[in-house]
């Protein structure tokens, strides 16, 4: 944008963000802001190190691996700690598929195939990259559907979700959505870890005492599956 003596726009040039190779875009008011909350964090060692995500780069899905030379030519260190960035990509994958009419039916695999990759690259000490999730989220869905998640982990890594290009995964944060499985002689249970609580609010309710689970909030869909089972006798 060129502005004139009394800072009017007099000139805008337009950039075709389909042809542009690598940038880097800066929030200078996130930036304000970190130094800010570092300042009050600073004394207090106990406190969780603040997330400082005021850079990121813009690539076109080829030339995404360029970010890495950026990256490294700046000095630039992740800003996002492992526990935030792995819950953030789990919430990011669930409103992606959970979002489009097309894709909710694959949103228990897609999540399933996320656990597995996560917990493949935590055992090797990998970084998860947004090129290797992008490999695995392409398999989860079926030919005719391929197009929908094809530049998924770049709105995954946008505005909205800010999940990282790059980091290590959370233990903890994996262990949470990690499936338990359950077996008896006539019922199986899967579900994930996160569900199972002694809390009377958690979605699985654990009562030791009583020798029970109550599975809570069940959705329209398993309500009409489990009338349509009564009702076939």
């Amino acid at each position: 944008m060129q502005l004139d003596d009394n800072l009017v726009p007099i000139n805008i040039v337009e950039i075709d963000m389909s042809k542009l190779h690598q940038a880097a875009q800066i929030r200078v008011g996130e930036f304000r802001q970190s130094i800010e909350l570092e300042a009050e964090l600073h004394d207090d060692e106990d406190e969780e190190q603040a997330d400082v995500t005021y850079l990121s780069f813009v690539a076109k899905r080829a030339d995404r691996g360029s970010s890495a030379y950026f990256i490294n030519a700046l000095g630039c260190e992740v800003g996002v700690s492992s526990t935030k960035a792995t819950t953030r990509l789990y919430k990011a994958v669930d409103a992606f598929f959970r979002e489009n009419d097309e894709l909710n039916p694959y949103l228990r695999t897609a999540k399933d195939a996320l656990s597995a990759f996560l917990r493949q690259e935590a055992d090797a000490q990998r970084l998860v990259t947004m090129d290797a999730l992008q490999d695995v989220m392409d398999r989860v869905v079926r030919p005719e559907h391929a197009h929908l998640v094809r530049e998924m982990t770049q709105t995954l890594n946008g505005d909205r979700f800010k999940v990282p290009d790059g980091f290590l995964v959370s233990e903890t944060v994996l262990r949470k959505h990690t499936k338990v499985v359950l077996e008896g002689a006539r019922l199986t249970l899967k579900f994930d870890r996160a569900m199972l609580g002694t809390d009377r609010n958690a979605e699985l309710f654990f009562d030791e005492d009583n020798r029970t689970l109550t599975i809570q909030n069940l959705s329209d869909e398993m309500i009409g599956r489990l009338q349509q089972t009564l009702n076939d006798g």
